[in-house]
Order: structure tokens, then sequence, then C-alpha cells
């Protein structure tokens, strides 16, 4: 799922349909499902917050990376350096596996 969202983000893949779900409830502001959060299906929850985590953390890494300060992105945020870490090593088995 991980690097469904960096390819999508990459312009290499189609959105995976938990990203796709996600951006649709941030942009209407709301649950995929009637009611409360309680009323929602847990594991669609989980992929969908998922997929916004490694989005949101690509989407400002590749901002930082057009105004020539990924290295200062990084190093001001230790979870998305890590994030962009372990996309690069999934990446990279993926090559070697693939």
């Amino acid at each position: 799922m991980i690097l469904a969202v960096a390819d999508y983000v990459n312009a290499q893949g189609p959105s995976p349909p938990a990203l796709t779900m996600a951006l649709n409830c941030r942009r209407w502001n709301a649950l995929p499902e009637n009611g409360s959060l309680r009323n929602q299906f847990v594991d669609e929850i989980r992929q969908m917050n998922t997929c916004l985590n490694v989005y949101d953390t690509l989407i400002a890494f590749a901002r930082a990376q057009r105004v020539g300060k990924p290295g200062e992105f990084l190093e001001s945020d230790p979870d998305a350096n890590r994030l962009i870490g372990t996309v690069l090593r999934l990446d990279m088995e993926r090559g070697e596996h693939g």
C-alpha cells in the first residue's frame, strides 16, 4: 500500500482505493459510512490513515525538493525522514525482487 501511494504521487500508477477514499473524505469533510467514527470499518479507517500519512509526507517532500530544501525538510521532521527512508527501501527491494 505504501508503494502504491508513492507510485501515485510520482505519477507512476493509479491512486489506491484507500487513498482515493481518504482524499474524498478530506475534501468533503465526511466519513465513508453514515454515523459517527464508531460506525466505520476499522480496517478501512486504518488503511486510509496510512495512505494519507504517506501521501502528505511525499507531497511535502516533493515540495521541499522543488524549492531546493529536501535536507532541511528531512532534518526538521524525523518521522518524515523515517517514512521517506522506508519508501526508498521498499522501492529498492521491489526492484530487486520484481
